[in-house]
């Protein structure tokens, strides 16, 4: 039933977003504003700052300096509670498999 209001293509009364229904909202706009939250999350097999930086691919940051990236990935762990625990992590020695373990119990207590 979700899948079909988002891709509108439900049969009976309307959806309205701000006032408006969603046949009056512009597709694109609307797509971009859906996003998708997995049960369990996606680690690469690479360091902590690339699997966030993966998530700048595709917006207007993905071209920045290192520097920029390196900001822009702080202020992420930041908000997202991330960055003391990520600071406690030895530099070296756990690969993203483990990594897993620990994001995972961040994740189910809504802190990721």
């Amino acid at each position: 039933m979700t899948d079909n209001m988002l891709t509108l293509f439900f049969r009976n009364g309307s959806i309205t977003v701000g006032g408006q229904t969603l046949h009056e909202i512009d597709l694109k706009w609307w797509r971009s504003q859906i996003g998708l939250v997995q049960q369990e999350p996606f680690l690469f097999n690479d360091t902590i700052f690339n699997n966030i930086a993966y998530g700048l691919i595709g917006t207007k940051w993905e071209q920045s300096s290192i520097g920029k990236k390196r900001k822009l990935v702080k202020r992420a762990c930041e908000e997202a509670f991330a960055d003391e625990f990520i600071r406690k992590l030895p530099e070296v020695g756990l690969i993203p498999s483990q990594l897993f373990f620990e994001f995972s119990d961040l994740y189910r207590a809504g802190i990721l």
